[in-house]
C-alpha cells in the first residue's frame, strides 16, 4: 500500500513539474493589449516585408476584417492565438512559411528550438581517382569554410568528384556561395534575389584562392527529398549551369528564404521575405524541389553515380557503354526544376 502511494505521489510531481516545455508554452495567456499589438504589428509587417505582392494586400484586409468583426475580443491563450492567425495567412495566400512562435519575454519560458545536429564532412577516393565527399548534419558556422577548403584540397587529383547531400542538414548561404565558387566560373551570376517590394540583389562567384578544379572536372551531386534551402540552391545552380549531374530523388522544394520579426513581447513571426531567382530560368525551386537528372531510390544512389561515371569512361574508351547498366530511371524529360 505505501509503495502504492509513493508511486501515486511520484506521477502527480512528474505530471505537474514535467510537462514538455511546449505544452506550458501553447497554455500561456495572451492579455487584450498584446493582442491588439501584435496583430497591428502583423498588419505593417506583411505590408513592408512580406515577398508575395499579389498576396500582400488580400492578407491584410483578411485581418483588418476579423479584428472589426470581433473575432479577437475573447480571450486567447498562445496555442489558440498561433493556430487561428496561422490558419487566416496560410488561407489567405497559401503560403505554409508562416509560423508564429512565443518569445521567453517576462516569463522566462521560450519554446524549444531544435538543437543543430552535428556536422561532418567524410572524403574518400573510390578506385580510378573518383572523389568522393559525403556531407552529414547542419553547418552553419563559419568554421566550415575552411573545412571544406581542406576537403577539396586533399581531392585535388581527382578525376570526378562526387557530392553525397543524402544526409546533409541546414548551411548557411555564405557557406553555399563558397562551395559553388570552386565549380563556377568567378563573376557569374548563380542566382537573383527578390525581396519584398520588388528589390533585387545579385549573388556572383568569386575566385577562390588555391583552387585546384577547373571547368572539366565532372561533377555529380546526389540529391534526397530531405535537402533543404542553400542545399538546393547549391544543387539548383549547378544544375542550371551544366555543372554536375543529379543522381537521387527531389528536394525538399523550400526557395524563399524566412525572417523572424517581434509583434509583441511575446511574440515573434516566421514570414517568407525573400526569393531566389536563376538568372538563366528565371525561376526556382519552390514547391517542386530540384529535379535531378537521374532520378534514384536513396539506398542505390552512390552505386547508381559510380556505374554513370564508370559507362562514361567506357564510352570515351571506346568501350560498350552497357557493360555496368545504371539502376535507375533517367529523367528524359527533366523540368526547368
Amino acid at each position: 500500500m505505501k509503495n502504492n502511494i509513493v508511486a501515486i505521489i511520484l506521477s502527480a510531481c512528474i505530471a505537474l513539474f514535467c510537462l514538455p516545455l511546449h505544452a506550458s508554452v501553447d497554455d500561456q495567456p495572451l492579455s487584450t493589449q498584446e493582442v491588439e499589438t501584435a496583430l497591428q504589428t502583423l498588419v505593417r509587417t506583411i505590408d513592408s516585408q512580406y515577398l508575395s505582392d499579389k498576396h500582400r494586400t488580400r492578407i491584410s484586409r483578411k485581418i483588418q476584417r476579423a479584428i472589426s468583426e470581433g473575432e479577437f475580443e475573447n480571450s486567447f491563450t498562445f496555442g489558440r492565438f498561433k493556430r487561428k492567425v496561422e490558419a487566416m495567412l496560410i488561407e489567405a495566400s497559401g503560403d505554409t512559411n508562416f509560423e508564429i512562435h512565443w518569445r521567453a519575454g517576462m516569463t522566462g519560458i521560450a519554446e524549444k528550438k531544435p538543437e543543430p545536429y552535428p556536422g561532418s564532412l567524410q572524403r574518400q577516393i573510390f578506385d580510378n581517382d573518383i572523389g568522393y565527399i559525403a556531407v552529414e548534419g547542419d553547418m552553419l558556422s563559419n568554421g566550415w569554410q575552411a573545412e571544406w577548403n581542406q576537403a577539396i584540397s586533399k581531392l585535388s587529383r581527382s578525376k570526378a568528384l562526387i557530392i553525397d547531400l543524402r544526409h546533409a542538414g541546414s548551411m548557411s548561404l555564405t557557406l553555399s556561395q563558397h562551395v559553388l565558387n570552386y565549380f563556377i566560373v568567378p563573376g557569374n551570376t548563380i542566382s537573383e534575389v527578390r525581396f519584398a517590394g520588388n528589390k533585387h540583389t545579385s549573388l556572383v562567384t568569386e575566385k577562390t584562392a588555391d583552387n585546384p578544379f577547373d571547368a572539366e572536372l565532372p561533377v555529380y551531386i546526389i540529391t534526397s527529398p530531405f535537402i533543404a534551402g542553400p542545399w538546393e540552391l547549391v544543387a539548383y545552380t549547378m544544375k542550371h549551369m551544366d555543372r554536375a549531374t543529379l543522381v537521387g530523388m527531389p528536394t525538399m522544394g523550400l526557395g524563399y528564404m524566412t525572417k523572424t520579426v517581434a509583434l509583441s513581447p511575446h511574440l515573434n513571426i516566421v514570414l517568407a521575405h525573400a526569393e531566389f531567382r536563376h538568372p538563366a530560368t528565371q525561376d526556382n525551386w519552390q514547391d517542386w524541389g530540384v529535379l535531378p537528372h537521374v532520378k534514384c531510390e536513396s539506398h542505390d544512389a552512390l552505386k547508381a553515380t559510380l556505374t554513370l561515371i564508370k559507362n562514361k569512361v567506357d564510352s570515351a574508351n571506346g568501350e560498350d557503354k552497357h557493360t555496368g547498366r545504371v539502376l535507375c530511371e533517367t529523367n528524359t524529360n527533366v523540368k526547368a526544376n
